[in-house]
Parts: structure tokens; C-alpha cells; sequence
């Protein structure tokens, strides 16, 4: 086995509870963020300007799924740097050869949504009050604005490999205020263009850029060492990079048909309304990604060490963890939708239209967050192959069907295929990849990890809602919900066996030390 090489991280338990504690923080700072700042942008821009910032969100988030790949092979390959994996001379090298490789791609990127962009404008969208040359002019800013994200995702990854996390999350928090509070000054004193609030988005994504590269360079050792483009770098990981670039086309087809769809079928207000839905669906995205990015490249690192003891540990604490805070979290918004919609854009019509679309997304959120780490176990293994026939098998189903059931249906088809969808891969592609690659864990994560924590959820939210409807003014329900939330959090925390243990070490350290 080889020893990691001098100046390499090497982080134990202390240090990734540490990782957690961060990524939540951060999560958690973005959610509020989030869930207080969309009603701003959609008070002073309109519904119809927030369908553009929906299809913003769809193109980020598709092509952006183009850096998941680079982003992802950085962070297996370093983080298996830090367990002795490879040298610091390969480390550097492969870092200079991807960048070499997803600037190129932010190019083309710029250059394949910008010469479209007028066709966009006046063929594919329906605007009503917006003119056309201001969603042209928008349109370019949404390309920078994506091909920052390509490069964003890339050094993210790095990053997250060498177990930088807390760093990472100092900048992305402050990213995230800069972005927010400064689109609030824009609409109060200067303009409240949509072109200018993209402007503004860019530029913040520009500086979150700049800071991460830094933060990448810092990180690595032995700074004497020069970096240089390795075609035999890039060979070395070719076959797993293949293999993650194919991985993520299928996941744009599987995650953004719907959405890419959706904006040239609906009226563009219309699709302003779903974005917002969309927006609240993705909690148990937002609070479970901390787990994945805490635990990723923890998998590969320990792979590279050959612990297999700690691997099914880790799994199977960061599994029971996801079940709880984001299977919490789209219970809460399940049972409450309507409530939770009407407190957060404080339109009680909006809020009843959207409530039967949000509880169908939510679902499809929380099968989606439970079958991360699964997938993530794949991918430190290296093994793409089983991810890539299930993904390619969707997406033969899901196109026909989104056409399909899209014009009769509208969103909550689009919902019901993506809940449907993700059923699959929780009930077919998890049960293949136990029996590859921990053969005798299977029951013990859909028993202990899954379905403990989520029945525990329903039962304490479902409860609550038949015995104690909210009531009375803002503030009141706003207590009440988060009551709901703590006791739905606090309950499924108790019925996960490896969680519950960590809460009971954690309170009885504090007593002793109170």
C-alpha cells in the first residue's frame, strides 16, 4: 500500500463531524436564503421575470451536470491522494490537465447558448409583458452564467477532495449573501431589471470563482512542484472519466427534460409558478447534499486504504443521516404544503395552486436524496457501468413519456414521471449495487437506514396535522411549523439506531463538560 505522500490530509471521524457541522451550516444559511429571498425577487420582478430565473436554474442545473463529471473525478482522484492513492507531482498534473479541459468547455458552453439566444427569445419561450430583446439580453448573461457554474463545479470538486471543506463553505455562504443582498440593493436603489439582476448573478459567480481557485492552490502541497498539462494524466483516468461524462448527459436527460420541456410548453408566468414550486421541492436537496459532499470523497479515500470496516460504517451513519434530516424535511413539506406555501409567498390562491404540485415533487426530491450515496459508493468504486445502463434505460422511458404526458397532464404529469422514475432506482439499481458491492448490507440500509427513520417522520408530522391544524397570525404558525419541524426531525432521529447513538455521545459530552 502506498503512504500518503507528505503534507496530505488525513481526516479522522473528529474531522468530518467537523465537515458536517459546516456543510449544514451552509445548507442551512443558503435555504434561508433561499426561502426568504424568492417572494423578494418574485414581488419585484413579477412571476413571469422568475420563469426566466427557472430557466436559469434548468440550464445550470443541466449542463451543469457537465462539471458533476471533471468535479467529480478531481475529488475521487485526490481524495485518494490523501490515502496514499497517487503522488503530488499526479495531483497537480491532473488538477492543470481538467482545468485545461473545462475551460474549454465553458467556451463552447458561452458560445452554444448565446448564437441561439435570439431564436430562444422569440420561438421557444412565451413571454407575456416582457419584451423580447430584454429575455435576448438575458439569455447572454445566463450563458456566463453557466459556464461559471462548469468552473465553479470543477474546483468545488478539487476542493471537497482535499477535505476543505469548511473553506469552501466560508466562500460559498458569502457568495450567496453578496448574490442576495446585492440583487435587494439593485432592486431598491438602482434598477429592477431582470438583465441587471443576471449581470449581478454573474459577476458574483465570477469572484466565487476566483476565490475557489485560490482556495485549490493553497490546498495543494509541496507548491514548489510545477503544474503541468499531462496527457498521461488524463489517460489515467480516461476510462472513469468516460464513464462519469456519460453518467452525467443521461442525468441532464433524466433531471431537466421535464423542466427544459415544461418552458416551451407553458406560458412563461405559468412556468414562473413552477419554478416556485420546484424552488420549496428541493429542501431535502438542499439539506442533504452537506452528507454527500461531506462523505464522497471519504468513500474513495477509504477504498484507497482498503478499510472496509469504515466504508460500511461510514455508509451507513451518513445513509440513516440522510433519511433523517432530508426525508424530515420533504415529510414536513408534504403534510404542510399548502401551509408551508402560503407562510413563505404569503398568497393564499398561489398558495393552493401550487400545494398538490409541490407534495408530488417533494416525494420525487426524497427518493432522489435517499439513492445519492448508493450512487456515490459507485463512483468511488469507479464502477459507472451500472449507473450508465439504468440511466440510459430512463431515459428511453422518460422522454416518450414526459411528451406524452406532459401536454395532458402539465407539471404534476412531469411530477408523477419524475416520483415514478426515482421509485426505480431506489427499488432496481440499489439492490444491484448491494449485491456487488456490500453483498450483505442491503437489508440492514432499507430496514435501518430508510425505513425506521421515514415511518417515524410520517407518523409524528401525520399526527400532528390531523390533531393540531395551524392557526392564528403569522407569527403563531410560524412557531408551530417549526415545532413541527424539531419534533419530525427529533423523532426520526431517535428511530435511527447509529444517529441516535451520535446524538446520545454528543449530549452526554456536553453535560459532563457544562
Amino acid at each position: 500500500m502506498t503512504k500518503a505522500p507528505a503534507g496530505a490530509a488525513r481526516p479522522g471521524a473528529t474531522r468530518m463531524k467537523l465537515d458536517l457541522i459546516s456543510n449544514f451550516l451552509a445548507a442551512t444559511t443558503i435555504g434561508l436564503l433561499t426561502f426568504i429571498f424568492t417572494p423578494v425577487y418574485v414581488q419585484y420582478l413579477g412571476v413571469e421575470a422568475y420563469g426566466l430565473i427557472g430557466l436559469l436554474a434548468a440550464l445550470t442545473n443541466s449542463l451543469g451536470l457537465l462539471d458533476m463529471s471533471l468535479g467529480q473525478v478531481l475529488s475521487r482522484e485526490l481524495a485518494r491522494f490523501t490515502g496514499g492513492g497517487i503522488s503530488s507531482q499526479s495531483a497537480r498534473n491532473l488538477v492543470r490537465s481538467v482545468e485545461f479541459i473545462a475551460g474549454a468547455l465553458a467556451v463552447v458552453l458561452v458560445l452554444a447558448i448565446t448564437l441561439p439566444a435570439d431564436w430562444i427569445a422569440h420561438a421557444w419561450l412565451k413571454p407575456g409583458q416582457i419584451q423580447v430583446a430584454e429575455i435576448d439580453a438575458a439569455i447572454h448573461f445566463m450563458a456566463v452564467i453557466v459556464a461559471l457554474r462548469v468552473l465553479e463545479g470543477l474546483y468545488r470538486g478539487a476542493v471537497t477532495g482535499l477535505h476543505r471543506q469548511t473553506a469552501l463553505n466560508m466562500i460559498t455562504v458569502t457568495c450567496a449573501l453578496l448574490k442576495a443582498f446585492g440583487a435587494l440593493g439593485l432592486f431598491l436603489f438602482v434598477t429592477r431589471s431582470i438583465v441587471d439582476f443576471f449581470a449581478w448573478q454573474a459577476l458574483i459567480s465570477a469572484l466565487n470563482v476566483a476565490l475557489l481557485i485560490a482556495l485549490l492552490y493553497a490546498s495543494l502541497p509541496e507548491p514548489n512542484l510545477k503544474s503541468t498539462f499531462s496527457l498521461d494524466e488524463l489517460q489515467r483516468v480516461s476510462r472513469f472519466a468516460a464513464g462519469l461524462g456519460l453518467v452525467s448527459l443521461l442525468a441532464i436527460a433524466l433531471a431537466q427534460t421535464d423542466k427544459l420541456l415544461l418552458s416551451k410548453l407553458l406560458p412563461l408566468a405559468a412556468y414562473g409558478e413552477y419554478t416556485l414550486a420546484a424552488t420549496l421541492a428541493a429542501a431535502p436537496h438542499i439539506l442533504g447534499a452537506p452528507i454527500l459532499q461531506a462523505t464522497q470523497p471519504r468513500f474513495a479515500r477509504a477504498i484507497a486504504a482498503s478499510d472496509t470496516l469504515g466504508l460500511v460504517t461510514m455508509f451507513h451513519g451518513a445513509a440513516q443521516l440522510m433519511s433523517v434530516v432530508a426525508g424530515s424535511a420533504a415529510i414536513v413539506i408534504i403534510v404542510f404544503s399548502g401551509d408551508v406555501l402560503n407562510l413563505w409567498l404569503h398568497n393564499e390562491a398561489l398558495a393552493l395552486r401550487l400545494a398538490p404540485l409541490v407534495r408530488i415533487m417533494a416525494l420525487g426530491s426524497l427518493l432522489n436524496a435517499l439513492v445519492w450515496l448508493p450512487h456515490a459508493l459507485q463512483i468511488a468504486h469507479g464502477w459507472t457501468t451500472l449507473i450508465i445502463k439504468v440511466n440510459a434505460v430512463a431515459v428511453a422511458l422518460l422522454i416518450p413519456g414526459v411528451l406524452l404526458v406532459v401536454p395532458r397532464f402539465g407539471a404534476e404529469g412531469a411530477a408523477w414521471l419524475w416520483v415514478l422514475l426515482n421509485l426505480g432506482f431506489f427499488s432496481i439499481q440499489v439492490p444491484v449495487m448491494f449485491r456487488r458491492l456490500l453483498s450483505s448490507e442491503m437489508a440492514r440500509w432499507y430496514r435501518s437506514d430508510v425505513a425506521r427513520p421515514l415511518f417515524a417522520a410520517i407518523l409524528i408530522a401525520g399526527s400532528i396535522k390531523l390533531c393540531a391544524p395551524m392557526a392564528g397570525d403569522l407569527w403563531s404558525r410560524l412557531l408551530v411549523l417549526a415545532l413541527v419541524s424539531a419534533a419530525t426531525l427529533g423523532g426520526a432521529a431517535a428511530s435511527a439506531p447509529i444517529v441516535r447513538a451520535e446524538v446520545q455521545a454528543m449530549l452526554a459530552k456536553w453535560v459532563r463538560f457544562s
